[in-house]
């Protein structure tokens, strides 16, 4: 992806629950809604400037039982203008879905909102949940396995051991090919960390148990936790994005690694060519500059096959050229493109073109 998520993008929808059906009587269903509303219009305001937050709103004359009480939780890599848009989705949202329900919890890409009649704070909740899994299965699945355990528990160590600004955490792994692991775990701030860690222990099991661990990628959403894998980058690996100058020096890096690998692949050749995700280095008897090149190259592929093929044959014409047209109408200072485009269930296709 081609730099911060700070446009009002629409947030991808994963799950709801509306949980608690049990009627209102006349006099409490009115004070719940007003309630209601005001705690959903607190979230949204605060969601602007914090990733995670709790509140409650009203009062009850009759039975107490028409208070509310509600929190968000954004991913921990998501800027806070994007956590500002989710959060106030899904509230609009949810007051669609479940009108009329004591407890509710809605679940995002970028975003988490629930909210109920009972207090939440600092309680672990298990009680409900959503399994998300991309449908193709994996390859060399012993392997995979045993990577994706590791992956997971170093990122939910990560995660239980955050302070009370995040408990959220990452890992990535080589798998086969040119295919990387990468794992998420996160908990809601207001968990002690004994509880974050058991948290997303349990969660890791529900994967095992229900077999989405064969699947190439699977999420496991609580409303105390969650976890997931993918084989793509679903979450900005530094966690925050990082500055220009970081990004200078971390292309520094990696020219410097090609130009140490070039000269001990390519001892005595008068051409070399060598790319990395991050870099491509080359050197030559003849001049570069300014010159079209295509007379060598290479081509790296997923060994997984894609459902609805024609589909997304489609899409991916669209997005390819879409990026490859901001790609050749950038200036002197970088031609690089970009785009997304939502596929199937929570899938999302990215291009790139440089």
């Amino acid at each position: 992806m081609g730099g911060p998520k700070t446009t009002e993008a629409i947030p991808n929808y994963l799950y709801h629950l509306c949980i608690n059906t049990i009627a209102f009587n006349n006099n409490t269903i009115n004070f719940y809604l007003s309630n209601l509303n005001h705690l959903l219009s607190i979230l949204s305001s605060t969601s602007t400037t914090h990733d995670f937050h709790t509140a409650t709103a009203g009062h009850d004359p009759y039975t107490g039982s028409a208070i509310v009480y509600g929190l968000f939780l954004c991913r921990g890599d998501v800027a806070v203008a994007v956590c500002g848009v989710c959060v106030a989705a899904a509230a609009q949202e949810l007051l669609k879905l479940c009108p009329i329900e004591k407890e509710t919890i809605i679940w995002y890409d970028d975003c988490m909102l629930r909210y109920s009649n009972r207090s939440l704070l600092g309680i672990l909740d298990e009680q409900y949940g959503a399994f998300l899994y991309n449908t193709a299965n994996i390859t060399k699945k012993d392997r995979f396995e045993g990577l994706l355990k590791s992956t997971i528990k170093a990122a939910a160590a990560e995660a239980s051991n955050g302070e009370h600004e995040k408990k959220f955490g990452t890992k990535e792994a080589y798998f086969t090919g040119f295919q990387t692991l990468y794992s998420l775990a996160q908990c809601t701030t207001d968990l002690s960390s004994g509880d974050c860690n058991r948290c997303l222990w349990d969660a890791m099991d529900d994967l095992y148990n229900q077999r989405y661990s064969a699947r190439q990628g699977a999420r496991r959403l609580l409303p105390s936790c969650n976890i997931g894998f993918e084989l793509y980058p679903f979450y900005n690996k530094t966690n925050t994005w990082t500055s220009s100058t970081t990004n200078k020096a971390i292309c520094g890096v990696w020219v410097a690694a090609a130009a140490k690998e070039l000269m001990k692949l390519c001892p005595i050749e008068k051409e070399a060519t060598i790319w990395y995700d991050d870099c491509m280095l080359c050197y030559s008897n003849w001049s570069l500059l300014g010159i079209l090149d295509e007379q060598y190259g290479v081509i790296l592929y997923n060994m997984a096959h894609i459902t609805e093929k024609d589909r997304f044959e489609g899409l991916l014409n669209s997005t390819m050229k879409a990026a490859a047209a901001e790609a050749t109408n950038g200036g002197h200072e970088k031609k690089f493109g970009t785009k997304e485009a939502y596929f199937i269930g929570f899938q999302t296709l990215y291009s790139l073109a440089q």
